[in-house]
């Protein structure tokens, strides 16, 4: 930890305690620290050279640290100046490839990935990339990337990433849940079910996608990455249009996920949910209360908004009303110590 600001393990922890106290000897700061006032003296001299502390005028053999916003100035400022200089070689390198990208040729549009830890790594690197957006179609069989390798994603979706995410309704019969849609939807990831889901695809900010290659399952694993051209459009547009035909997916009381359309009702958390709109509560505060994500919330609003059908949340609060959602108010809280 000390070593990202330019000090020493030893000295980090000298800096803490001289940040506690007025000033110090060496003497007292060996008996302090429980190590040789040699080792000290030494450390200090180093320390007062970075400019981290500094000699009591009154008497030189007392020191006392500097005002960590003072002494960690330089650093800082050298590491600004590190991060710019970062920054300006991407972006030069990002002018050459768009300018690269603009004439190139198909065999460029289109990558071709062998071998499993090579696929499993490209889908964990272009999530990982991902700055607004991913996009993703998922069915069986998953030869590539194990069904419990979710790192890349929720990574990514605690990063503030959009997720949206159509599984194949078969998926959600699969015991145990092995693929970890429910911790996805906890999450905030927006994730609908269809009926035969065509490809398996993965696409991030509309600028690169991956579609693993369904082989025998003996062969090596292979994956295409698809680059923006005419294809990643196409396949823009497949996802767009089973996302559009899809049913969105919910967390049960129980655990289970399940598709909105077929319940006859709102999940109880989602009963809740609207209970404590109905009352006013700003989406933060209703996460607060659910112990969820603010998106998540959004993100069940929608999806009830388009299972009713409406789309602002007064008609959702009617509908709500209607159909005898909204759950009746409990017995007032008691206040006070108990009698």
């Amino acid at each position: 930890m000390y070593e990202l600001v330019g000090m020493a393990p030893d000295e980090g922890a000298m800096y803490r305690l001289l940040l506690r106290t007025a000033a110090a000897d060496p003497a007292e700061l060996a008996d302090q620290l429980r190590i040789p006032a040699a080792d000290v003296v030494t450390q200090l001299h180093a320390m007062e050279r970075k400019g981290l502390v500094t000699r009591v005028v009154s008497t030189q053999d007392r020191f006392r640290a500097v005002r960590p916003e003072l002494a960690f100035a330089p650093e800082l400022a050298q590491r600004r100046s590190q991060l710019e200089t970062v920054e300006s070689i991407i972006s030069r390198l990002g002018e050459e490839h768009r300018s690269h990208h603009a004439s190139r040729g198909a065999d460029e549009l289109i990558e071709v990935v062998y071998g499993r830890d090579a696929v499993a790594h490209r889908f964990a690197q272009l999530q990982l990339g991902a700055e607004r957006e991913v996009l993703g179609l998922l069915r069986e069989p998953i030869q590539a990337v194990p069904p419990s390798d979710t790192a890349a994603s929720q990574a990514a979706l605690d990063s503030g990433v959009e997720y949206r995410t159509v599984y194949d309704l078969a998926l959600l019969d699969v015991p145990g849940d092995p693929y970890e849609i429910a911790s996805s939807l906890r999450r905030g990831e927006d994730a609908r079910a269809a009926i035969g889901v065509p490809v398996k695809m993965v696409m991030v900010d509309r600028e690169v996608a991956i579609v693993p290659l369904e082989v025998p399952a003996r062969a090596e694993a292979s994956a295409i990455v698809v680059h923006s051209s005419g294809l990643l459009d196409a396949l823009a547009a497949l996802f767009q249009r089973i996302w559009a035909t899809a049913t969105p997916l919910s967390v049960a009381g129980d655990g289970s996920v399940q598709a909105y359309r077929t319940a006859a009702a709102p999940s109880p958390a989602d009963r809740q949910l609207l209970n404590l709109l109905v009352a006013g509560l700003t989406d933060q505060a209703i996460a607060t209360q659910l112990g969820t994500s603010m998106r998540t919330v959004q993100r069940r609003v929608r999806d009830l908004s388009e299972f009713t059908g409406v789309r602002t949340r007064l008609q959702l609060v009617w509908q709500a009303t209607l159909r005898g959602w909204l759950m009746p108010p409990g017995p007032p809280e008691r206040s006070g110590e108990p009698g």
